[in-house]
């Protein structure tokens, strides 16, 4: 599956009101992974909902803040985290 990331940029002119669009980055392939209960609870903790949680090939230029719309949804979601696990090829985001 696909799924498109964009960059939020402020678009507002200078001492106007903060106005932000989206920007096309990357469009990765991504697996859904299950979100488990101690990880829901956790950041529920910090007052992050988890969503959902996916894996995708290592792109370093993805951070959070990022926004996400996956191929089977047209909701936009913004990654909360960005995890680069030692010796493998992959990224875990929460969204």
């Amino acid at each position: 599956m696909e799924r498109q990331i964009y960059s939020n940029t402020d678009i507002s002119l200078p001492g106007m009101m903060s106005k932000e669009a989206i920007t096309l980055k990357e469009t990765p392939r991504y697996e859904e992974r299950i979100v488990g209960i101690s990880l829901y609870y956790s950041a529920l903790q910090s007052n992050i909902k988890v969503a959902r949680l996916i894996r995708c090939p290592l792109i370093r230029s993805v951070t959070a803040d990022d926004v996400v719309i996956l191929n089977d949804d047209v909701k936009q979601y913004r990654i909360k985290q960005v995890q680069y696990p030692k010796d493998v090829a992959s990224a875990v985001k929460w969204i």
